[in-house]
């Protein structure tokens, strides 16, 4: 199954916390990250800001993936390629 379709966004609500969310007309909730207390507050923003840039991160890697194995290039043998690659897997859920 794919995942919700990007952009996803950030939508603050400082009673429960951050949410991410969809880009469809409903505004599908992508998950809620708590802010329990103040001194996590930052974190929880960066842990949000993290999630929400996901479906762009996996798309920019999957091009650049894609653009490397095209060139024929021997940086495929890399262990950044290699890490790349199993990042998109993990992603994919393979």
């Amino acid at each position: 199954m794919a995942h919700t379709p990007g952009p996803w966004k950030l939508e603050p609500r400082h009673q429960t916390g951050v949410y991410v969310t969809g880009s469809d007309e409903f505004h599908s909730v992508i998950c809620q990250i708590r802010e329990y207390q103040e001194e996590n507050c930052a974190e929880s923003f960066a842990n949000a800001r993290l999630i929400a840039a996901a479906p762009d991160l996996l798309a920019s890697l999957r091009l650049l993936v894609g653009m490397v194995r095209a060139s024929a290039s021997s940086y495929t043998s890399h262990p950044d390629f290699k890490r790349a690659e199993a990042a998109i897997a993990k992603a994919e859920g393979q």
